[in-house]
């Protein structure tokens, strides 16, 4: 394999990358007049418009707070949907010490039990009406507020005779504490009267609208979602990452009572979130748009169905290019990473001869040096951010501002993010190519399944990452142990890119590129199943090449840093 064939692999990845950010699942805007039985970004967009009003903070208690509910009552009304503004002092226990806060909750009443049953638990969609001090809070939450009335008139529109309850409660002093939530949850007959929630949240206003967290014992409702979903972004891991963050939704008492959920947020651009600049002009119709389909489309999906089928085993999914969203049940995926690995190890004991095989310790240790660089890479490339502009950390995060600086990465944000991304890219493509000297393809493809295996046990919802791409190379493996073996491993390395190439350009969503070892280390891991198609070469004078591109780019960004 000549020098232009691994730059070519290059592009590949690179091509990848533009295809998961660019080429991937994301729904056109629909325009005001769009057909009233589909949702609109622009008609929700005006419903939001009509309810921030002059677009002031509206913390709970406040003037501000209060005007907005009016507002929405209004709406309500117009939609011809009954409604009650519920006020009372919420109080809970947490960390040995009481709250309480009086708030105002409004709920409202789409599709009333006595349609069906009167013990026939509803479907309740939710969000919060407050906002911090700080800002208005435009995507934090009044985006969920109007994705829920533009849901609400959609659905009317098709019709819902027939359909299981439907409601939608609108919580107060969510940003205190979650207190209008934990009050409406505090009541026996509301849990009781509830199937299940959809909780609608955000965490900045752009980026693909993700579903990040579920009950326990999914699996039902994950596979309804990915029927119903036009356009799925989902992973089991990120329920992992969420439950180690400090962080809380209205869906939380729901969840610690029992009861079935979900939450949707967008968390692009979170460099707004919780600032003055959380406003409606600066939400992307299209994170909109893909808001409101998801919420639609698993709403209905779930006024069709029993929620008492909702409680079942747990899933492992994550979805590509927001296409496809691939499952199995937990239970499943130890097994089946046990069986990868075992196909792996025989079809290396099948091989004859093979590239990388001369050197068993170092073939064996490639995979780990090339994590170590990659991540290595990120704070060398990093440094010249660093050096420049003034830090702006969330304020509200303290836990996550005390990583970010232990980290070393409380920096200042790229001006324009493109310099620092090819600054990694390049950055790591130069590890890629200084390992690929000392890979051999059945050790690099052992490492995956055995990280399959590992998650499996530790981090089940990480373990589709490394599982999925090993049952795709563990039979190619077997049957080409003789011959065909670059097709085998061509086709391995394009599934496993496309997951973690795709992990990776979703993964700048979570901090931006402050968060450099999380770009470099996923972007590892899709290079990890390209070194076995460059098993054994010597590509030190590329691998210096594309270091200094990385340099330079590397100033540029810190030129560029705000």
């Amino acid at each position: 394999m000549g020098t232009g064939r691994i730059w070519f692999l290059g592009l590949l990845a690179a091509g990848i990358w533009f295809l998961s950010v660019y080429g991937s699942g994301s729904p056109a805007p629909l325009p005001l007049d769009a057909p009233d039985t589909v949702f609109s970004a622009a008609r929700a967009d005006a419903t939001l418009a009509r309810l921030l009003g002059s677009e002031r903070p509206r913390p709970a208690g406040s003037p501000e707070a209060a005007a907005f509910r009016a507002r929405l009552q209004q709406d309500l009304t117009a939609l011809g949907v009954p409604h009650q503004a519920i006020t009372k002092k919420s109080c809970y226990a947490r960390w040995g010490q009481m709250r309480c806060l009086t708030v105002t909750n409004i709920r409202a009443v789409v599709v009333p039990g006595a349609k069906r049953t009167e013990q026939s638990p509803e479907v309740l969609l939710m969000a919060h009406t407050d906002s911090v001090p700080r800002g208005p809070g435009a995507a934090d939450d009044a985006s969920g507020v109007a994705t829920i009335l533009e849901t609400i008139r959609a659905l009317k529109a098709r019709g819902l005779d027939g359909s299981r309850p439907l409601a939608a409660l609108f919580t107060d002093g969510e940003e205190r504490g979650l207190f209008g939530a934990f009050g409406y949850a505090a009541d026996p007959a509301n849990i009781a009267r509830t199937g299940v929630v959809v909780n609608v949240e955000a965490r900045g206003n752009q980026g693909p609208s993700l579903l990040f967290q579920t009950h326990p014992g999914d699996a039902p409702l994950i596979d309804l979602y990915a029927k119903a979903a036009p356009n799925p972004a989902a992973s089991s891991l990120y329920a992992e990452i969420y439950r180690v963050l400090p962080n809380n939704t209205d869906l939380t008492p729901f969840l610690e009572a029992g009861v079935p959920g979900v939450n949707f947020a967008f968390i692009g651009n979170l460099r707004q979130y919780h600032s003055a600049d959380d406003r409606r002009a600066n939400i992307s119709p299209t994170t909109l748009q893909h808001h409101g389909d998801n919420v639609l489309a698993l709403t209905q999906a779930l006024t069709r169905v029993d929620p008492a089928t909702l409680q079942g085993g747990k899933a492992i999914y994550l979805d590509v290019l927001r296409r496809w969203l691939p499952r199995l049940p937990a239970s499943w995926a130890l097994p089946l990473s046990v069986v990868a690995f075992f196909l792996i190890t025989v079809a290396g004991w099948r091989t004859r001869r093979e590239r990388g095989t001369q050197r068993p310790v170092a073939a064996a240790f490639a995979p780990v040096m090339l994590l170590l660089l990659c991540l290595l890479a990120g704070f060398a490339l990093y440094a010249p951010m660093a050096l420049t502009g003034t830090p702006t950390l969330n304020p509200d995060n303290p836990t996550l501002r005390a990583i970010l600086i232990a980290a070393g990465t409380g920096g200042p944000w790229p001006g324009d993010p493109v310099w620092l991304r090819l600054a990694l890219a390049f950055g790591v493509w130069a590890a890629a190519l200084w390992t690929a000297r000392w890979a051999g393809p059945i050790a690099c493809w052992l490492w995956f399944a055995g990280l399959a295996v590992a998650s499996a046990i530790w981090l089940p919802g990480l373990s589709p990452y490394f599982l999925f791409p090993s049952l795709v190379a563990a039979p190619l493996l077997l049957v080409t142990a003789r011959r065909g073996r670059d097709v085998a491993l061509f086709v391995s390395a394009l599934a496993a890119m496309v997951i973690w190439i795709g992990f990776n350009a979703g993964a700048e969503d979570i901090q931006g590129l402050r968060l450099h070892p999380l770009f470099t280390l996923t972007a590892a891991f899709a290079l990890l199943s390209l070194l076995p198609l460059m098993a054994g070469r010597k590509l030190g004078g590329s691998a210096l090449v594309s270091f200094g591109l990385a340099l330079v780019f590397a100033v540029v960004a810190g030129f560029n840093a705000v």
